[in-house]
């Protein structure tokens, strides 16, 4: 286990190094101590003030250091770390023989997620729609673009939203610069990452999303529809929640694992001409909307199931990684805090790809074999003989 991990930050540490080289001596401090909280959560250390309690540090120069890491600095980091691990994975799987690329079901999701914040001197705190609670509550609104290549879940480029600033603070055009940063990266990397599929939740449907994506090369967009869309169905139009209740569903479609489905051909007055599956979860009807190349019910559905693979990234920021228990005030805060989280959830996701645990079975199993003073003594040594900066 210890030689796994020493191999994983070694990774980070000269992958950093490399990137944020040139800058200042306070950002170089600032990635040493971006990497020490990042290692913390391996042994269930999630805050900055739990690593100065155990490690008897100097809390005030942790913080410095934290507060030198500018949010320019940080955007870099939330896009550029997991691009460059994504390239590499995805240059080694291109090479493979078509059926073990057609397997690995490589596939962009896209979605958002709101951090509960009880306080209201944390920054980038507005009232958001929740999910999870079904109702607008308070806390940070975060999105994110991750890729699935294979078993693994990395995330391209993660952002904190606004709802004030000099600046578009508008979600929609939010994603398309991620996405623009996303793209333009990978083509200096000489791949080309619109041949692969990409996903939406039911609120970024729109007509222009799917031009935008189609204009970058996108031939396999899917988007969960909305109840109340209007759709023109086999010569009826109706609202969407309507038509689910008509739907007569396929149970034995090729390829769909006797999940009912059913293919159909619609018009929208929002989207034109449109490919619709119809599918059961339980006593549920679901709807996917599909664009770009006419695509079989066995390949959409295929497809839609790696969708699930951002919300286990946002289950895994949130509850193996305690993302809600770190609490800085201002905006550089609020991206450091994503930060330190990103860099964490992406050792830990090496590792278990190394390890085969998953992330509590990693902490259970470091906790036990590793002790962690001398674990962070021998990692980051200089600031550990230094007691700080």
């Amino acid at each position: 286990m210890i030689k796994k991990i020493t191999q994983s930050i070694t990774f980070f540490q000269e992958f950093f190094s490399t990137v944020f080289t040139g800058n200042s001596q306070n950002a170089i401090n600032a990635i040493e101590v971006l990497l020490m909280l990042a290692s913390g959560h391996i042994f269930d250390i999630f805050t900055p003030n739990q690593l100065v309690q155990i490690l008897s540090i100097d809390k005030n120069k942790v913080y410095s250091a934290i507060k030198a890491w500018s949010v320019f600095l940080s955007r870099k980091l939330l896009f550029v770390t997991g691009c460059h691990i994504a390239s590499i994975l995805i240059k080694y799987a291109i090479n493979k023989s078509p059926a073990t690329l057609s397997r690995m079901r490589i596939t962009l999701c896209v979605d958002d997620t709101v951090v509960d914040r009880a306080g209201k001197l944390i920054s980038l705190t507005y009232n958001w729609f929740s999910g999870k609670h079904k109702k607008t509550v308070y806390g940070q609104n975060i999105i994110a673009i991750t890729i699935k290549i294979g078993k693994r879940i990395i995330p391209l480029n993660v952002r904190p939203v606004g709802k004030q600033g000099r600046g578009n603070t508008s979600k929609p055009d939010i994603f398309r610069d991620m996405l623009h940063e996303v793209l333009d990266f990978f083509k200096q990397e000489g791949i080309n990452l619109a041949q692969f599929p990409i996903t939406f939740d039911s609120w970024y449907g729109s007509k222009k999303l799917v031009d935008m994506l189609s204009e970058e090369g996108f031939t396999q967009i899917l988007i969960h529809a909305k109840g109340n869309y209007v759709f023109k169905i086999d010569g009826k139009k109706q609202k969407l929640s309507a038509h689910k209740k008509d739907i007569q569903f396929q149970q034995s479609a090729w390829g769909c694992k006797e999940i009912p489905t059913v293919r159909k051909s619609a018009e929208s007055p929002t989207f034109g001409k449109v490919l619709l599956l119809f599918f059961k979860d339980g006593d549920r009807v679901h709807c996917i909307m599909v664009f770009g190349r006419k695509l079989r019910a066995s390949e959409i559905m295929s497809i839609w199931k790696q969708h699930h693979s951002i919300e286990c990234f946002w289950r895994r920021l949130k509850s193996d990684l305690q993302i809600h228990k770190v609490r800085m005030r201002d905006r550089e805060g609020v991206y450091a805090m994503v930060g330190i989280k990103l860099v964490a959830y992406l050792l830990m996701e090496h590792l278990s790809s190394q390890t085969g645990l998953t992330f509590h079975q990693l902490k259970i199993q470091a906790k036990r074999e590793i002790d962690i003073c001398s674990f962070f003594s021998e990692h980051f040594h200089s600031f550990m003989v230094s007691k700080g900066l």
